[in-house]
């Protein structure tokens, strides 16, 4: 998980607290301004909701109104990238950030508009006594995604392996430990040093 905000900013490391709930009133006072109406519907979890009724009833697209978001959204510091779900849908752009938030994306519940912070921060809610304490999950980088792995049994050697291996690995050993035929859908590779003889 994420180091505790409040220690990186007192030891002056890179990192901190996001305020949701400022970013989200000047999100809103701009939605005004751009619009005449206010057409973010909620956020939760750094995805933001768009009033869809709203927005028809304007005469707008969803896209249209996801991409003015999307870049007031990327001129707020320690902001790292920005995506529409258009963007996410069609964009062939295939660097790690896009590829990661892609695979975690799902049309009928993620949001209009996902955004990632920089390394080191935290979003919360509001700036509170509370807020400053304790740290959480939920972000993509690797103090959050790396998880041990443990191999225990027969056959498999007493070892250490330092490369990455993803989550969908691990269907992909067992079907050869098991002697089971290959899932239809897998799309990990055989850890094989786990394999190995």
């Amino acid at each position: 998980m994420v180091p505790v905000p409040q220690l990186l900013i007192d030891k002056k490391l890179p990192g901190g607290y996001f305020f949701m709930g400022e970013k989200m009133a000047q999100l809103r006072e701009k939605s005004l301004d751009e619009y005449d109406a206010d057409l973010i519907l909620t956020e939760e979890n750094l995805n933001i909701y768009l009033n869809h009724e709203r927005i028809d009833s304007l005469g707008l697209t969803v896209d249209e109104v996801a991409k003015f978001v999307a870049h007031e959204i990327q001129k707020w510091e320690n902001v790292k990238r920005v995506f529409t779900a258009e963007e996410l849908y069609h964009s062939y752009m295939d660097d790690e950030w896009t590829d990661m938030v892609r695979k975690g994306y799902h049309h009928a519940e993620s949001g209009d508009v996902v955004f990632i912070t920089e390394p080191g921060y935290l979003p919360t809610s509001a700036d509170s006594e509370s807020a400053r304490k304790g740290t959480s999950h939920g972000s993509a980088f690797s103090y959050d995604t790396h998880v041990p792995l443990i191999w225990y049994g027969k056959n498999v050697k007493a070892q250490e392996i330092y490369r990455n291996v993803m989550i969908t690995d691990i269907v992909a050993t067992l079907t050869h430990m098991l002697y089971v035929q290959n899932p239809s859908v897998m799309t990990g590779k055989p850890i094989v040093e786990v394999l190995g003889n």
